[in-house]
């Protein structure tokens, strides 16, 4: 596992402990093992490592919703909404607590919104 993806790993961790907010670029650089300065190599702020964490530790959910149109046809509708409903809860349940404080944060709930929004445009562009 390479320094970005420690730091990425790591970053899961403390900030399911801590919380967004509560967690420090210095604590999460520490937890996996590097310098503050490392984590900067690697990242321009705690903000684009949440983001990171999003996409690569919490991808699973995601994924289940893109692969939903394919499966039209098969197994029944009540199966496939339990499944999505059951998968749905696991993943706000991991996700709320680390990231409840998007919502104390202006410039980061502003970018959230333009991340959803770009994916959402090149899902629609490249269908």
């Amino acid at each position: 596992m390479g320094t970005r993806e420690k730091i990425v790993e790591a970053a899961e961790r403390v900030m399911r402990e801590r919380g967004l907010a509560r967690s420090t670029t210095k604590e999460i650089a520490h937890a996996a093992g590097y310098s503050e300065g490392t984590f900067y190599k690697h990242f321009e702020s705690k903000e684009d490592l949440f983001f990171a964490v999003l996409a690569e530790r919490l991808p699973w959910f995601v994924a289940l919703v893109e692969e939903l149109p394919a499966r039209v046809g098969r197994g029944t509708v009540r199966e496939t909404l339990e499944e999505v409903a059951r998968n749905a809860l696991a993943f706000y349940g991991e996700i709320v607590p680390m990231a409840a404080s998007i919502f104390l944060e202006p410039g980061l709930l502003a970018r959230h919104r333009e991340g959803v929004h770009e994916r959402g445009s090149d899902r629609r562009s490249a269908g």
